[in-house]
Formats: C-alpha cells, sequence, structure tokens
C-alpha cells in the first residue's frame, strides 16, 4: 500500500480557505480571511446583500421590485402582480407587462407608470391618471389591463380574450415615500 505524503519543505500545502473569489467583474481577495460583500449605499440603491440563514451562502436581493405571472383562457380578469403599500406613503410603480399568445399568434407589450397614496388604514387611491405605453397585437385587440388599490395593496390585473389563452407576466419598479 502507498500514500502520498508532501512535506512542508518541498512546497506549499493547499489552503485551508478561499484565497480568491471570482466575481462578474473581477476577482475578490479576502483580507485576514474575511471577504467583505457590499452594495452601493449600502442597500439604498435596490440591490441588499444578506447572511442566508447562517450558511456559508450570500444572498442578494433587488429591493423595489415584483414579478408575477397569469395565465387567462378566454375573456377572464385575473390578477397578475399584487404589490403591498404602507400606511401613511406615497408609492410610485413603473409596471412592464408582457403577454404571449401562440396560436394567433399575438403579443402585449405595456409599460404603466403610476402613483398611490395610503393614508388611515384605507385603500391606495391613484394620485392621476397613470402614464401608459401601449403595443398590442391587432389579433389581440380585446385585451386589456388595469392598476388599482385593493386591501393595502396595489393590484395589476389583466383581461384576455375569448377563444385564445394568454400567458401574461408583470414586472414593477417601486418606490416609496413615507
Amino acid at each position: 500500500m502507498s500514500q502520498f505524503y508532501q512535506g512542508v519543505a518541498t512546497g506549499s500545502l493547499p489552503p485551508s480557505v478561499p484565497t480568491s473569489f471570482i466575481t462578474d467583474v473581477g476577482t475578490a481577495v479576502p483580507a485576514g480571511n474575511v471577504l467583505n460583500v457590499v452594495t452601493p449605499g449600502g442597500g439604498t440603491q435596490g440591490i441588499q446583500t444578506s447572511a442566508h440563514g447562517g450558511s456559508n451562502t450570500i444572498l442578494i436581493t433587488v429591493s423595489g421590485q415584483s414579478i408575477g405571472s397569469v395565465s387567462t383562457v378566454g375573456a377572464v380578469t385575473a390578477t397578475v402582480l399584487t404589490v403591498p403599500m404602507a400606511n401613511n406613503s406615497a408609492l410610485t410603480l413603473d409596471v412592464l407587462i408582457s403577454g404571449f399568445e401562440p396560436t394567433l399568434p399575438g403579443g402585449i407589450g405595456s409599460s404603466l407608470i403610476a402613483s398611490f397614496i395610503r393614508t388611515g388604514g384605507g385603500v391606495p387611491t391613484i394620485v392621476a391618471q397613470p402614464d401608459d405605453q401601449q403595443n398590442i397585437s391587432a389579433s389581440l385587440s380585446a385585451v386589456s389591463y388595469q392598476i388599482t388599490g385593493s386591501g393595502a395593496n396595489v393590484i395589476v390585473t389583466v383581461t384576455g380574450q375569448a377563444g385564445v389563452t394568454i400567458d401574461w407576466t408583470a414586472t414593477a419598479r417601486t418606490l416609496s415615500a413615507s
């Protein structure tokens, strides 16, 4: 039976901790076995880092963003996105909505900017008519979408078209002041 032995005099032992971390842009090298993972502005710029459950995992999240998806079969209305709203605050949403129907085929792509206020524990109310940019295929002329307050949330609903199934996705970047 043979065994492998590497003496310290003939080379260096492998490190017991990582010596570098490859990132999307460059390589980070720990100092004193410590690697700091931070975001610009300490998480105030929309990106936040956190230790995940005390493990060796760092979780990177985008704050102030919501995403949802739903399918409509026929001319039914469904909620594609729900954004909670704090009491006694203002909330501005920059919403992107996309829908696709493969058999016609048809698609929808829209950008919607809306602002709401919520006071006294009431339902969020819209401040003014939302800015709305629509790109809708002629084959989907009956579809629609809406943004409203409901309970303590701002919701985005979509309405499909008779005879077709549409897969919808929506995302909202949000900014709140209180």
